[in-house]
């Protein structure tokens, strides 16, 4: 039944899968408000996980490279919510700067971090990301113990509708614009790197910048994702962060 599924869906084209995810996104934003307050907020974590796990997949299911950096990505996009969350008076525009500013970030870390990385192969990668995670973990630590005297920051709160609206917007770009690049010729390349990096390269793949660019544009979902759930929480330090 799962290889009949999967036939069906790869062979589906692009504007049919298009038309259908557009049509299950609409009926969630219809159904879901009506079963209370809590649900939304729910619902909005499991779409959180969902775009976490899509990102994620992009690059490392791809390419074959293992990245521990998600909590890194996920850890800015909190902390930039938290110091930049209050700069507007309106609370909307307010979260739909710091998601924007939290994703380019996290495509501007993930493509330095990128560059220099990503032409280490197999475990090295690995754990440059896994140390990624805990340098910024600690830094924000020794940064507030020596400097603000405090440890964690007050983010601004978000009504539940509002989180789960903005969650199901990002869940819907996210999917699209993987959608639309697996679909591409840079997908194309980055799935023979994750089969056969030399002989990508025989065939005239850049592998090293289609890596890179491959792990930046998975970065930026998972910045949007932290800035979005740290005004869920109220209250976030650096272990919740990362």
């Amino acid at each position: 039944m799962q290889i009949i599924k999967n036939a069906f869906w790869k062979t589906t084209p692009v504007k049919i899968q298009t038309f259908a995810i557009i049509a299950v996104f609409a009926f969630i934003t219809w159904y879901v408000p009506g079963l209370g307050t809590y649900t939304p907020l729910f619902i909005a974590y499991v779409m959180s996980y969902a775009i976490l796990s899509m990102s994620w997949n992009f690059f490392s299911g791809k390419s074959g490279y293992i990245s521990l950096a998600s909590a890194a990505f996920y850890g800015l996009g909190m902390y930039i919510t938290a110091i930049y969350g209050r700069v507007f008076d309106n609370v909307a525009l307010a979260l739909l700067m710091t998601m924007l500013l939290s994703a380019v970030v996290s495509f501007v870390v993930g493509f330095i971090i990128g560059v220099v990385t990503l032409r280490l192969r197999g475990i090295y990668f690995t754990i440059f990301t896994f140390g990624l995670t805990l340098f910024l973990n600690k830094f924000v630590h020794w940064y507030e113990g020596l400097f603000t005297r405090t440890k964690g920051r007050m983010v601004r709160p978000v009504d539940n509708m509002t989180i789960f609206y903005a969650m199901l917007i990002v869940l819907f770009i996210t999917f699209i614009v993987i959608l639309l690049m697996n679909k591409s010729r840079f997908g194309l390349s980055l799935k023979c790197i994750g089969q056969n990096e030399d002989s990508a390269q025989h065939i005239g793949v850049n592998t090293t910048i289609t890596k890179v660019l491959a792990f930046a544009i998975s970065a930026a979902p998972i910045g949007a994702v932290g800035a979005l759930l740290a005004t869920a929480t109220g209250y976030i330090d650096a272990d919740i962060a990362f």
